[in-house]
């Protein structure tokens, strides 16, 4: 009997097979990269709040009350750092520490 990949080459000859050969390849190995991103995702939420730039960025009593200068020239109020926390925290999300390993992994593997 023949094979499904031999079938396809009969039919649509042999570029065509080897493209798809090819394409179902390359998804399947980026198996491997999805998940490795899957984890530093993770791991940027369970470390979110332990983050030590974030928890004092987020502080009302310590470096959160302090002012900041207004982020434009006309009609812009001064801010607090704390008005940033939500910001600080997302950035935290895609950037701690296993975003480095994640990225060394994704520059060897590619």
């Amino acid at each position: 009997m023949l094979n499904f990949r031999h079938a396809f080459r009969r039919y649509f000859g042999e570029k065509t097979a080897l493209y798809f050969a090819w394409l179902g390849f390359y998804t399947t190995m980026l198996i491997p990269a999805a998940f490795l991103g899957l984890f530093t995702m993770i791991y940027g939420i369970s470390t979110m709040r332990s983050n030590i730039p974030s928890k004092e960025i987020c502080d009302p009593d310590g470096p959160g009350s302090f002012p900041m200068c207004p982020q434009c020239d006309k009609r812009c109020d001064y801010w607090t750092l704390k008005d940033g926390c939500l910001f600080s925290q997302i950035v935290h999300l895609f950037d701690n520490a296993a975003t480095v390993g994640f990225a060394v992994f994704m520059s060897l593997w590619g």
